[in-house]
């Protein structure tokens, strides 16, 4: 254990977070979890500074935008049907309306009065996100800024987030039993847990999948749920450790997650965290996904056309772990004619093609060249970075 702690420090010094933001057990069951302050929660975003501004954003949360108030959606009509019938799954044993330190919150803190289920997400990010290029603790205050102040739900949904590296992080505040907002209808009674990234492609990481299980051990002793067993929910059966999907319309936590989940509880139950599990479609690496610039083209590369008749050509750029400048080259170009003109922005391009404007690290951006051929018939070519186009003039 002194081993454990001692490597913890060591990688707390390395990406900037204290020692003392970590949540320690006695024995090494007991998973290390990075607290709010260790990931920098802005706990002000939860606290009501405005009374107007807050109560609007509570309002977006709960009705639609453009919605009529009065009328209630099928799924809202299915959820005040299981509340009818299955009071004690929405049953809540207190709710705090302020801080340790007297602050009116935006959403009252409420406490379910049993854990039931654990849930498994994914965050469900597009491959390429800015996302994939910032740290752990970077990426859960985004998500953090996003449901709190764009969603309007007071705080972070999840309860406890993964990242790639098996980091788990605290989400919702507010201790033991508190109810979070990562299902709808079935926020209570229930324990989310994300592992940050799309996983409909991807499997999670083994780092992730290590961490999950012995998340969920933990978990199972602290609220005294079998693993192995089943529970009643909204009049349904299901296992103890089920995916967001299984209690709502939607793809979260992703297929490959779905595919490996009764090992995950299986493993998890057993005390197994680092058994491998065979997951397919492993997600490439950090260095992988980071790619070097590439320049691709979009479209066919053999051309025709009439002679001084524009046809344009698209090319589709992915910017690697470094920005690009505004007006920074992205590629040579070069023209086996000096008549062949090439146009970008409706400006004639010399023998580079330039970033019209600055360019994140590990973004995209597809460029559309105007090419304007010679006035001779004949067959031309000519080149940006690696991709070589064929241009027939008749």
């Amino acid at each position: 254990m002194r081993t454990q702690i001692t490597l913890l420090t060591i990688i707390c010094a390395l990406c900037g977070i204290p020692a003392t933001s970590f949540a320690r057990g006695s024995t090494s069951d007991i998973p290390t979890i990075i607290t709010r302050g260790g990931w920098g929660a802005d706990e002000t975003l939860g606290i009501v500074q405005n009374p107007e501004e807050e109560l609007e954003r509570t309002q977006n949360a709960i009705v639609k935008k453009g919605g009529n108030a009065a009328v209630l959606s099928e799924r809202d009509k299915q959820c005040v049907d299981a509340m009818k019938k299955h009071p004690d799954d929405f049953r809540v044993d207190h709710s705090v309306a302020e801080d340790s330190n007297g602050n009116e919150l935006v959403w009252s803190r409420r406490y379910s009065n049993k854990v039931k289920l654990f849930v498994i997400h994914h965050t469900g990010e597009e491959d390429g996100s800015i996302l994939d290029t910032l740290s752990g603790p970077e990426q859960v205050r985004s998500i953090y800024y996003t449901h709190t102040m764009k969603n309007g739900w007071g705080d972070i949904g999840y309860h406890y987030l993964i990242d790639r590296d098996g980091v788990i992080y605290e989400g919702r505040a507010g201790g033991k039993s508190v109810i979070g907002a990562h299902v709808y209808c079935a926020n209570t009674s229930t324990i989310g847990i994300a592992m940050i990234g799309n996983f409909q492609r991807y499997a999670p990481s083994d780092e992730q999948l290590t961490s999950v299980r012995r998340l969920l051990a933990h978990l199972a002793k602290e609220y005294d749920v079998n693993l192995k067993g089943k529970t009643e929910y909204h009049g349904k059966m299901y296992p103890t450790v089920v995916s967001h999907r299984a209690l709502a319309h939607t793809l979260c936590a992703g297929r490959r997650v779905e595919a490996i989940l009764p090992d995950i509880r299986r493993l998890a139950a057993a005390g197994k965290f680092d058994t491998p599990i065979a997951a397919t479609a492993r997600r490439p690496s950090k260095e992988t996904i980071r790619v070097s610039r590439s320049l691709d083209p979009i479209g066919k590369t053999m051309l025709t056309t009439l002679p001084r008749t524009a046809v344009s050509v698209r090319l589709r750029f992915q910017a690697g772990n470094a920005a690009v400048k505004a007006g920074e080259s992205i590629a040579t170009l070069s023209r086996s004619d000096r008549t062949l003109t090439i146009f970008q922005n409706q400006r004639r391009t010399a023998n580079d093609l330039r970033a019209a404007h600055a360019i994140p690290a590990n973004g995209q951006v597809v460029f559309t060249l105007t090419v304007l051929p010679p006035r001779k018939s004949g067959k031309y070519s000519f080149t940006i970075g690696d991709t070589t186009y064929a241009l027939t003039v008749k």
